[in-house]
């Protein structure tokens, strides 16, 4: 399926377009490309970053709620 999927580019986006998380990634990469220079933005909840690469034109803050755990070595 993979080498298929390399020569025939059209089947490439077509099978992209079946996940919905595709087409969010490159909704949320297009409005963050036209944000103005220099803005801020807080990234909330942000995970592992994976938008972060979109923002380099930004003042990027990032910060996830995960739980805190105790280091049990110490």
């Amino acid at each position: 399926m993979k080498d298929l999927i390399k020569k025939l580019p059209f089947i490439r986006d077509w099978v992209k377009k079946l996940n919905n998380l595709n087409e969010r990634s490159d909704w949320v990469e297009r409005q963050l490309k036209i944000l103005p220079e220099k803005s801020s933005l807080l990234d909330a909840g942000c995970g592992d970053q994976r938008y972060r690469r979109y923002c380099s034109h930004l003042l990027y803050k990032g910060q996830d709620f995960g739980k805190y755990r105790i280091d049990e070595k110490k």
